[in-house]
């Protein structure tokens, strides 16, 4: 029986596994599980994410790590990380941009994906903090 992860399989193979029976009703559920989540998940958002991949480090409870941020808003970003995090812990982030100077930002993790990355909601930022995050977003979407 076949194991996807994410990105190795697009919908269209999953769908033939379904159709010949290849893949349990288990599966099934689960794969419709992580679209609702994810519907729900984009339903929530404020503000339009910008896919904008920059390598990063935080500091939160189990230590240091280094990670990756995937996409970034001007309310939060999405970190690819195999570190652990959890739901509701407090990070210090920080970003490398493409200027290579560090940008320092603190958040909260409100979802975690284990073995894969966590949403991050950005706490109280300073003027120059929006305007660099806002200048990444430009930047991102190639304005």
């Amino acid at each position: 029986m076949p194991t996807f992860k994410r990105g190795m399989a697009t919908a269209a193979q999953v769908a033939a596994y379904l159709e010949t029976g290849l893949l349990c009703i288990d599966v099934r559920v689960v794969v419709c599980r992580k679209n609702l989540k994810k519907f729900m998940t984009d339903e929530r958002r404020r503000e339009d994410r910008v896919r904008l991949p920059m390598e990063a480090r935080y500091e939160g409870l189990s230590g240091k790590s280094n990670a990756r941020v995937y996409d970034i808003s001007s309310g939060g970003c999405y970190i690819e990380s195999l570190s652990p995090a959890s739901t509701g812990e407090t990070l210090r982030l920080e970003i490398l941009l493409p200027s290579e100077r560090w940008l320092v930002l603190h958040g909260e993790v409100v979802h975690h994906e284990p073995g894969m990355g966590f949403g991050l909601r950005f706490g109280e930022q300073s003027n120059s903090e929006r305007d660099v995050i806002a200048g990444l977003i430009e930047y991102g979407r190639g304005d």
